[in-house]
């Protein structure tokens, strides 16, 4: 059973992350507790930073994750921190 859940598990990451049924997305949340949701079809870089600089203003700190992809998305923003 586990040799075939592995295989199972590959053939749904394959080599560029999760491929199953979830819709991807992208929260905003500003200090305060405002939140601002985006679906996508795939969640790029060029899809994020549209979205940055369609709701966050360039003088704003921009806190997310530590994922690799977000420093050249806020490169135009004031601050860039990862929490990790």
């Amino acid at each position: 059973m586990g040799k075939a859940l592995g295989k199972f598990k590959r053939q749904l990451l394959g080599t560029k992350g999760y491929r199953g049924n979830k819709t991807p997305f992208v929260s905003l949340v500003e200090r305060g507790g405002r939140v601002r949701s985006t679906m996508m079809k795939r969640v790029t870089g060029n899809n994020l930073k549209n979205v940055l600089n369609q709701n966050v203003e360039v003088s704003s700190t921009i806190m997310t994750d530590d994922f690799v992809g977000y420093k050249k998305v806020t490169a135009n923003f004031q601050l860039h921190e990862a929490v990790t």
